[in-house]
């Protein structure tokens, strides 16, 4: 695992000069980094530090959902990253796992998992005499695929004394069928404007422009295929037949869309929504407390 390390670890420095200013705090984990590190986002430098994260999330039977990635080009402050991470982890009541741990004479490596009240994440740590790099995921939430789907609350219409005609505008329900949903979409989390205001997820105003452009190097990305399968397009094309990185859906009775893994195991269920621009998009069903972390998908293709 050293050389493969090793590639990898240059890759990231080589892209970390172009990245713009020092990341002070995690955007993952959300707590305070050593002096320094520097965050790389290139697709480029990244993609297969991801398939290694992802490979660590398929034995967690799970997958990558957000990522990142970071480099600090001294590796005089190895020790202070470690303590420094230690010191977070207890803060924030972070339970750490050694999954796996490789050192020789030119370098060390430590892959981990992190468990917190709701989110589990993996990642690995790598040191040489040049650098100290940090890759870690958050993992896909486990939810059974028998789980009964959240239920949605159903308002009566109140009669009017004679049947109003609808607005011109005012388009027709969509019927969700596999031709319908089968495309590539861009994944994001409900931190995006498109989920920040209050109400249901039906309410949310949908910017499909700017849900495929923004953090699209670590976003999610998924083919649907018609005859109700699909494939993991985030690490590339090669990738989305491999077992582990597909899975089958099922259209519930309600429309909804059940996205379950190779292994059974329900990833997300959606809901899709049509937009002003004829665009299909898929909002993961949530809870409004767990707005911050539903997925957001917006067809690409």
């Amino acid at each position: 695992m050293s050389k493969a390390m090793m590639h990898l670890a240059l890759l990231l420095c080589s892209y970390s000069l172009a990245q713009p200013g020092p990341a002070t705090t995690s955007s993952l984990v959300r707590i305070p980094l050593t002096p320094g590190a520097v965050r790389v986002t290139d697709p480029a430098a990244t993609r297969e530090f991801g398939t290694l994260l992802n490979s660590l999330a398929q034995g967690q039977k799970s997958g990558c959902q957000t990522s990142e990635y970071l480099v600090w080009s001294d590796a005089g402050v190895a020790d202070q990253i470690g303590s420094g991470l230690n010191a977070q982890f207890k803060a924030r009541a972070l339970t750490f796992k050694t999954l796996d741990e490789d050192e020789d004479d030119e370098s060390y490596t430590l892959s981990f998992l992190l468990t917190e009240k709701q989110n589990r994440y993996v990642g690995v740590l790598y040191g040489d005499a040049e650098s100290v790099v940090l890759g870690w995921c958050q993992l896909k939430a486990a939810v059974s695929a028998s789980a009964t789907p959240v239920a949605k609350p159903v308002i009566p219409a109140a009669k009017p004394p004679a049947p109003a005609p609808k607005p011109a505008s005012r388009a027709a329900p969509v019927k969700t069928t596999g031709a319908a949903l089968a495309g590539d979409y861009v994944c994001v989390s409900g931190g995006a404007p498109e989920l920040s205001v209050a109400g249901p997820a039906s309410q949310a105003p949908v910017n499909p422009a700017t849900a495929q452009i923004r953090s699209y190097a670590n976003a999610s990305k998924y083919r649907l295929f018609s005859g109700g399968t699909w494939g993991d397009l985030t690490f590339g094309e090669k990738y989305v037949n491999q077992k582990g990185y597909k899975g089958t859906y099922k259209i519930l009775p309600n429309g909804d869309v059940d996205l379950i893994s190779d292994a059974g195991n329900r990833l997300y269920l959606f809901q899709p929504l049509p937009t002003t621009d004829r665009r299909l998009v898929l909002v993961e069903v949530h809870q409004p407390a767990d707005r911050y972390k539903a997925q957001f998908c917006t067809r690409v293709d």
